[in-house]
């Protein structure tokens, strides 16, 4: 096949949208001149080309299959991680349901004055719980910094 010189290049036979389209995008585009704007056009379209070949390439769809595949598998154990903890919690809010309960009738029996406490002066998380906490989301924090 004899190699094309795309040194000079002539246009033919375009259709009077086409036209209509090239005249429009040129006057938007700013350019010089006709040629560096056909020239702009046509590297779009072949880096559009290559792009397209990028994604259309058999190894490159296998390689995003592959990525995929390890989100679905990321995703399944973070649903199931998820699950379990919802199970827990929900056990852990009736555990502490029926705590406050017992507490509350053994206030009630003992003739307690709980007003300090019902009145929110103890709506904070023991200094040795909070310190523990607080270490908890600093750990996270910073493993999402480097993760």
């Amino acid at each position: 096949m004899k190699e094309a010189n795309f040194n000079y290049n002539t246009i033919n036979g375009l259709d009077k949208k086409t036209a209509e389209r090239l005249q429009a995008e040129f006057e938007k585009h700013g350019c010089r001149n006709k040629t560096e704007f056909l020239v702009f056009l046509l590297r779009k379209a072949l880096d559009d080309l290559d792009a397209e070949r990028s994604i259309t390439d058999p190894k490159s769809i296998e390689n995003v299959m592959n990525v995929m595949k390890e989100i679905k598998e990321g995703l399944k154990k973070i649903e199931g991680s998820q699950a379990k903890k919802e199970i827990d919690d929900t056990a852990y809010r009736n555990l502490l349901i029926q705590a406050y309960w017992l507490i509350d009738l053994i206030v009630i029996q003992l003739d307690i004055d709980a007003k300090y406490v019902t009145d929110g002066n103890m709506d904070f998380l023991p200094s040795n719980i909070a310190k523990v906490q607080r270490e908890a989301m600093s750990n996270y924090e910073n493993s999402k910094c480097s993760g």
